[in-house]
């Protein structure tokens, strides 16, 4: 399967850190500090306020990582369409939803972390509250996908999870959280193992390895697991290789694939798509993975407000 190159996603990234924060437990490596200098910390600060005071505004396509004080917390949302996760110890997910219009939503108590993502203004105006609802609702073409490929970018909230389109990523090795954006095969690149969240309402799942010792990958040295679904008989592709397939899933609801490989692979993506697995191969075959997954929001128009009420100082 051909890729395509990096595109940049001109999406803005902050750590914002709320009066009171405490950090119960100590990262192995020394954070990194998103913003620098003393115009950001002014302009850190502000935010700061805004959070618990009028709201806090973010366009379209734009991400903002909030450390928490002691809860309880509730999060008020107005605009258009969001994503909220809240995150516990160790990268924990809490809560990942996608959502739209009017909400106000109570954070787990032993959230640790709030990240934001405005999606944009969606073309539907009625949403389940659920992981990757309106991604997989409203891609921009067919067929529909969510997840990530190794050239797709993704939101890093954690040194062990990153947010992809209408999915989640959890992986092995813990990484320092630099820069909110990075580039997926950045991250799979040394990892031996990736785990991807995936939405209900998924009906088949391509996974995508790449060869790089022929010996191991011949010794079986590749291990693919789904908790909360049910794997169908892979689909083979004309002109793929057997590092790339289709599988039909079943699930009522999210569910998590796993994929693990010590030395034999390098895990390139995991996409999950609307649709039977039979009638999207013919979609599939060919097509450039950049194509498949558009990055970024789902529009350049529209934004939230979101406020946090109540915590503990």
């Amino acid at each position: 399967m051909r890729r395509s190159p990096p595109r940049p996603t001109g999406t803005l990234g902050r750590l914002i850190r709320l009066p009171g924060a405490i950090s119960p437990t100590a990262l192995a490596a020394p954070p990194q500090r998103l913003i620098r200098g003393p115009r950001a910390q002014n302009q850190i600060a502000a935010l700061e306020a805004a959070v618990t005071g009028n709201g806090a505004v973010l366009a379209a396509g734009a991400v903002q990582l909030w450390q928490l004080a002691r809860g309880p917390w509730q999060l008020a949302l107005a605009g258009d369409a969001a994503r909220v996760v809240a995150l516990g110890r160790g990268g924990t997910a809490l809560l990942d939803v996608e959502l739209a219009g009017a909400q106000l939503l109570a954070i787990p108590e032993a959230a640790e972390s709030l990240a934001l993502w405005s999606l944009g203004r969606p073309r539907g105006k009625a949403f389940r509250p659920a992981l990757g609802s309106i991604s997989l609702a409203e891609g921009p073409r067919w067929p529909i996908a969510v997840g990530w490929h190794a050239d797709a970018h993704v939101q890093q909230v954690s040194s062990l999870v990153a947010l992809a389109r209408g999915a989640r990523m959890r992986w092995s090795v813990p990484l320092p959280l630099g820069d909110v954006v990075v580039r997926a095969g950045a991250v799979t690149a040394v990892q031996t193992t990736i785990e991807t969240a995936l939405p209900a309402g998924v009906g088949a799942v391509l996974v995508i390895c790449d060869a790089v010792d022929p010996t191991a990958a011949r010794g079986g040295d590749l291990d693919l697991r789904a908790s909360g679904a049910t794997l169908g008989a892979p689909l083979v592709f004309d002109g793929q290789t057997a590092e790339a397939a289709l599988y039909p899933v079943e699930a009522k609801d999210d569910f998590a694939i796993a994929v693990n490989s010590v030395s034999g692979f390098r895990i390139k993506g995991v996409l999950g798509f609307r649709g039977r697995a039979e009638e999207l191969a013919a979609l599939l075959h060919g097509r450039a993975l950049g194509d498949l997954l558009p990055e970024g929001a789902l529009g350049s128009e529209g934004s939230i407000t979101a406020t946090l009420r109540g915590g503990k100082s």
